[in-house]
């Protein structure tokens, strides 16, 4: 990403989200906030920024933190991340070959609908294949995934909307669908994605931290 701050145009092409073009954005806002004193005890500083893409005309909104400990090892370097439109791709939990796989299926979303669509139909079986489908069909992979609740029915439907879509732009019958049609299919699958690798990851995150809590509350470590 592209931590540019200044007002006009960023200096390098952002990825839009919205419809899958990649080019350099207008910069049409720009909000800070932080630490208000130079002697606060702790310095930190947050920059927003508003980006519309020139294809689709959508916003993009990207926050930037950063504090005084930027200096030091990995995790504590500042940090640039997308809050809308909201993706799930950049998470950790999510297998690399499946956001890659997704990432390429929404690039092709302001391109080619049948590339999009097939590209998410492609993602939907690494995902069921990630899970241990066994079964040869994307139909049976989908059954034997929902057979254990791992997909409830509304994620299953989902599943065979873009199953069903993809494959009609696989056989030339995609005339019937237009670029929201799979747009739609674009935030169906980045859902699936959310329900079964970033939701739990986040959960354990908090569960984790608020142990963490508990046993700092109980017998505090001294931090140096």
């Amino acid at each position: 990403m592209d931590s540019d701050c200044q007002k006009g145009y960023t200096t390098q092409p952002v990825l839009c989200l919205h419809c899958g073009n990649e080019t350099v954005m207008e910069v049409v806002g720009i909000h800070e906030w932080g630490s208000q004193q130079p002697d606060d005890e702790f310095q930190f500083h947050y920059t927003y920024r508003l980006l519309v893409c020139p294809t689709c005309h959508r916003p993009t909104l990207h926050e930037i933190y950063s504090d005084e400990e930027s200096c030091l090892p990995p995790d504590y370097e500042s940090q640039e991340t997308i809050l809308f439109p909201s993706h799930s791709v950049g998470s950790p939990a999510v297998p690399k070959k499946i956001a890659k796989a997704y990432q390429a299926a929404v690039r092709a979303h302001g391109i080619d609908h049948s590339l999009c669509a097939m590209g998410l139909r492609r993602t939907l079986e690494l995902i069921l294949c990630d899970l241990g489908a066994t079964e040869w069909g994307l139909k049976d992979k989908i059954e034997e995934i929902s057979a254990d609740e791992r997909l409830p029915e509304f994620l299953k439907e989902a599943s065979y909307l873009t199953k069903r879509f993809g494959d009609d732009a696989a056989h030339g019958k995609e005339a019937d669908y237009d670029f929201f049609d799979v747009e739609y299919m674009v935030g169906f699958v980045g859902h699936i994605i959310d329900y079964l690798y970033v939701l739990p990851y986040k959960l354990n995150g908090f569960k984790e931290h608020t142990e963490l809590k508990k046993k700092w509350a109980k017998d505090p470590e001294p931090i140096f």
